[in-house]
């Protein structure tokens, strides 16, 4: 998880002030809303309405970004988790594999002793 940095609601208050009051959609580039972004800068804010109702909203579009982020970031985590436990699976067997083969090393000379007694009984 760290290359989650969750957005600041702060920021987004002052990029939507920088916007002309959120026409610009700029604090929307920065919650990563590219094409409502675009359409903000090519219809003035969804003709000033849509900036407007971002006022209220911002807070929602925050956490929401932030969640999904987070989410993203998580599973991410549990994939690399995966990974690794796959890994280590392949050496446990890797290992219990190569264990065997000792053990079995091991018996054959045991047998190979037992059959040299048993020729010179």
């Amino acid at each position: 998880m760290d290359n989650f940095k969750p957005k600041s609601l702060q920021n987004a208050y002052w990029l939507w002030l920088a916007g002309f009051f959120g026409c610009l959609g700029f604090h929307r580039f920065y919650l990563k809303k590219k094409k409502t972004a675009i359409i903000w800068m090519c219809t003035a804010g969804f003709f000033g309405i849509g900036a407007l109702v971002d006022l209220f909203l911002m807070n929602w579009l925050v956490k929401r970004y932030n969640l999904i982020e987070k989410m993203k970031a998580l599973q991410a985590e549990m994939d690399q988790a995966a990974i690794w436990k796959e890994r280590f699976a392949r050496v446990q067997r890797y290992a219990e594999a190569a264990a065997k083969h000792d053990r079995e090393l091991k018996l054959q000379e045991e047998i190979k002793q037992l059959k040299e007694e048993l020729v010179l009984r």
